[in-house]
């Protein structure tokens, strides 16, 4: 087993806030002015923990009275000491301690970028202009593709302001999550997120169907597109755990994926349910699409007849039943 010669804290989005040489032992950690190591945590106690020797000289990380304790991050259980070597982490409140030993290699030192930076964060206003711009022009051209009269301008310009309200507040609700969670709200990039979201529903919607005009494959780009969006819904939920807890990537993908799923089992519940209620609406899209879009041929008219006369039968059986 190495030796500790250096305490490396992390933040909870594992980003290195500072480091210290373990020279001389003890060493106070905690929010307090008279620690050695001051952390700038909530969650951690004003005198939290101590790295000292225990009887045969060995580094131990003692947790020191705190509220929050000290969570060994490789069992996932709060400890009251832990012998120190390279490589181990532990927890104080939102904040990682990740123990370094003398051999390890640093980072590379990087060039310095005299371009400014944050300039097209996700997590600025300037970030949810654009989304919410993007969003106004891809609502346009879809009422226009698919509209069969004119639309007017309330029609154009109602609901993207009505889907830039509802960013606003889904940024709103996840940046109190956030700010009861991790003491952080990120609020234009939750709503930012948001704008995106809604953004990918009309060009994802757009583009399956074109596709599947083209190919011949309506039921298949249908598919496609439930599966994409729940891509999309995944991706969002992603980056809203990325800033409402310390979890790591992997642990946000496999609850956004689940999280996803349960909520297309549940829609996948409502459609069955609601499968055999008579609907008055076509079975195909109202757009006329150009026919020197297709590159595969479509239905032959006796196929489409064929499938008409389906819903003739449908329609004779829907009125037949008493009133």
């Amino acid at each position: 087993m190495g030796s500790v010669t250096l305490l490396e804290i992390r933040d909870a989005d594992g980003v290195v806030v500072g480091r210290h040489r373990l020279a001389n032992l003890p060493l106070t950690i905690g929010r307090g002015s008279d620690c050695d190591v001051i952390l700038d945590d909530a969650q951690v106690s004003g005198s939290h923990a101590r790295i000292e020797r225990d009887a045969d000289g060995a580094p131990m990380l003692v947790d020191a009275g705190s509220r929050n304790g000290v969570l060994a991050l490789e069992s996932g259980e709060r400890v009251q000491s832990l012998a120190l070597r390279p490589g181990l982490r532990a927890r104080l409140g939102d904040t990682v301690l990740v123990f370094r030993g003398p051999d390890e290699v640093r980072p590379s030192t990087q060039a310095v970028s005299l371009a400014p930076k944050g300039a097209f964060e996700l997590d600025a206003w300037k970030a949810f202009v654009l989304a919410d711009a993007a969003v106004y022009a891809a609502l346009a051209v879809t009422l226009l593709v698919n509209s069969t009269r004119p639309p007017t301008a309330g029609k154009i310009l109602g609901p993207p302001f009505l889907l830039a309200a509802l960013a606003l507040f889904w940024g709103g609700v996840w940046s109190l999550v956030g700010r009861l969670i991790r003491r952080r709200f990120h609020f234009w990039g939750h709503a930012t997120v948001g704008a995106l979201g809604v953004l990918a529903i009309p060009v994802l919607g757009v583009g399956t169907e074109a596709l599947g005009f083209a190919l011949a494959a309506e039921d298949a780009f249908k598919v496609a597109l439930v599966l994409l969006i729940a891509a999309v819904g995944a991706a969002m939920l992603h980056q809203h755990f990325r800033w409402i807890t310390p979890w790591s990537p992997a642990r946000r993908a496999v609850t956004a994926l689940g999280v996803v799923a349960a909520l297309g089992g549940v829609a996948g519940l409502i459609v069955t349910a609601d499968h055999n209620r008579f609907s008055t609406g076509l079975p195909f899209s109202r757009t006329l699409e150009a026919p020197e879009l297709r590159m595969r041929q479509g239905r032959t008219p006796a196929e489409f007849f064929d499938a008409a006369r389906g819903l003739d039968k449908e329609l004779q059986r829907e009125l037949a039943k008493p009133r």
